[in-house]
């Protein structure tokens, strides 16, 4: 199973480093294409106290923070260990910090120029919270997918063997020592004595005296 907190981390990442690449190609360029307009000033020796310093300065900033970011954006791609993007993370606070500089500079003689400036730094601070957010707690062992497929069909085999226990407790009869009733135990022992054999006719009273059945007729001696 893919750990989604994992995967949302990753991307926050790409998204620092897809910042400082950014960062490199803009002051790269930067750097690049002010080369010749700080050589042509520093050429020209008719206007001693003509603003060099600007144009150098920015050249300079420009150098460093399009060499850091470049750096920071590779080795966030090929390692992107801990150490790598917290540098990634101070480059890009870095960048931010000299952006605001540029627009608190320029926002009264440029205002485009501070409008972009200020788009360019607020970029720059959500790259510094995507790379310097901790890591998530490392998500627990993925249960094997057989598992998975197993565990309904385990639990269906527990429910059907309780069903049917509880069905055989049903119709078993109950052998415990339970009391027995009332009526029961009040009940004479002639009842539960063994039934006697039928006697025999009775004898019978008539006028001529008393007879008795033929099998107990009593012979008489001659």
């Amino acid at each position: 199973m893919v750990d989604i907190g994992w995967v949302r981390r990753m991307d926050a990442i790409t998204g620092g480093a897809v910042v400082l690449t950014v960062d490199a190609v803009v002051f790269l360029m930067t750097a690049l294409f002010g080369a010749p307009f700080l050589l042509f000033f520093l050429a020209d020796g008719d206007d001693p106290g003509a603003p060099i310093w600007p144009i150098a300065t920015v050249w300079v900033v420009s150098a460093i923070l399009g060499s850091a970011s470049a750096a920071a954006a590779y080795l966030i791609g090929d390692r992107g260990t801990r150490r790598i993007r917290q540098a990634g993370g101070v480059t890009a606070l870095t960048t931010a910090a000299a952006t605001a500089v540029l627009v608190a500079t320029s926002v009264s003689a440029s205002p485009v120029l501070a409008a972009v400036s200020a788009l360019f730094a607020a970029a720059n601070l959500g790259a510094v919270k995507l790379l310097l957010t901790p890591e998530p707690e490392p998500a627990p062992a993925a249960l094997p997918e057989a598992f998975l497929l197993a565990a309904p069909l385990a639990e269906a085999e527990v429910r059907t063997r309780e069903t049917i226990e509880i069905q055989v407790r049903r119709e078993l009869p109950e052998t415990g020592d339970a009391e027995e009733p009332v009526e029961a135990q009040e009940k004479p022992a002639a009842e539960y004595a063994r039934p006697r054999r039928p006697r025999g006719p009775a004898a019978l009273h008539t006028l001529g005296g008393v007879r008795l059945p033929p099998r107990a007729r009593r012979h008489t001696r001659r």
